[in-house]
């Protein structure tokens, strides 16, 4: 995922992390973020019509061959020199072009918008598309599709700005915009696990899974070092600036829908605000080993003892016998059973029809609960 400027060919890294998918229970269906990846294809297909060609990464067209062959006829011509020469004729070239005015070359409307749509070649639109669809229908399906479009175009504007502010050029590309939906994803679910495939020289792959913070943090690192050695000059092909403006604006944005309540988590989900104030108030009881399925038990059954003690304060019924009332088949759970301190060192594992891996203390044997995924009722088995 890769905002594009224009560049030489470089070899491309042989080692490379590749998201395939996310744990997050979607309530609704992402609608818009389909279309937005729909729309990514369109506008590929109409870019590709006239003509334009963002990079040189595919076979060399005469114009490059013939500055090649100039510059064999010039054996003093650094390769400083040469790449310059090369970038003055494709932005000579593109200019013409019926698309340049969508390009981002300043601040035109049709630059801060139009970038985003635009891609330098298949392998450029289909690794955007990638991170779109793993981080983007997991956002969308969370805060709604009709608010989704114009953050996601906003997030877009803010990574075209920081670019130009900070390095300048010319810029197409959406991963500037991808990267706002990636910093929200992380403020929401930066828990939650992503399955991710790794591959060496796409001749081996081994596919692992990690909690999602990690996985986003591993490719901001990356980010921050091309945006350093921007500032030093060295040009990499790469807008790491529009990534980090991007990344910054949808951050702040989802901390402003939690804050605002436009945004809600449920119960079994915990955003980075919610586990940044846990840092500073810990809770009395630990249930890091449980995740939140213990969470889960613990706030059902203290709504229980709370319901209780309504109960308690109204006048009392009049007395019945005792083989008319009968007795509940078993005691239910009080929230300090869930004290993970002590006796509770023995753990039931069982798998969810859903795949989820859960485990619980083997005191609550044969409770029901929740599954933290899917969210359908689960007995918990004896063994």
């Amino acid at each position: 995922m890769s905002g594009k400027q224009l560049r030489l060919p470089k070899k491309r890294r042989s080692i490379v992390i590749i998201p395939w998918r996310v744990d997050v229970p979607q309530e609704r269906y992402s609608y818009m973020n389909w279309l937005i990846c729909a729309g990514l294809i369109v506008f590929f297909i109409l870019q590709v019509s006239v003509g334009i060609e963002e990079n040189i990464d595919s076979e060399p067209d005469a114009e490059i061959v013939s500055l090649t062959k100039q510059r064999q006829g010039k054996p003093d011509m650094s390769d400083e020199e040469f790449t310059k020469l090369v970038n003055e004729r494709l932005l000579e070239r593109q200019k013409r072009s019926k698309v340049w005015p969508y390009v981002l070359s300043g601040f035109t409307l049709k630059g801060l918008f139009g970038h985003m749509w635009l891609h330098g070649g298949i392998v450029h639109l289909l690794g955007n598309m990638l991170f779109l669809w793993v981080f983007g229908n997991a956002v969308s399906a969370k805060i709604g599709n009709i608010i989704y479009l114009p953050i996601y175009l906003f997030v877009g504007i803010a990574a075209a700005v920081s670019h130009l502010l900070f390095v300048g050029g010319s810029m197409i590309g959406a991963s500037g915009a991808i990267y706002g939906i990636v910093g929200m994803y992380l403020v929401f679910f930066y828990e939650n696990d992503i399955t991710c495939y790794f591959t060496f020289t796409f001749l081996y792959w081994k596919e692992f899974t990690v909690s999602s913070i990690w996985i986003i943090l591993y490719f901001l690192v990356f980010d921050i070092l091309g945006a350093v050695l921007n500032l030093t000059g060295t040009q990499l092909g790469v807008a790491y600036f529009a990534h980090l403006g991007g990344f910054a604006a949808g951050f702040l944005i989802a901390i402003v829908m939690l804050k605002t309540g436009m945004v809600k988590m449920e119960r079994y989900e915990k955003s980075l605000l919610q586990a940044w104030a846990d840092k500073r108030n810990p809770p009395e009881e630990d249930l890091s080993g449980y995740g939140s399925f213990a969470r889960e038990l613990r706030e059902d059954n203290t709504r229980t003892e709370s319901s209780s003690v309504l109960e308690q304060k109204k006048p009392l019924p009049e007395p019945i016998r005792l083989p008319d009332f009968p007795l509940p088949s078993s005691p239910p759970i009080r929230a300090n059973e869930l004290n993970t301190k002590g006796d509770c060192t023995e753990l039931i594992r069982f798998v969810c029809s859903c795949g989820k891996n859960i485990k619980v203390p083997k005191k609550f044997a044969g409770k029901k609960g929740k599954c933290p995924r899917c969210q359908n009722k689960i007995l918990i088995p004896f063994e």
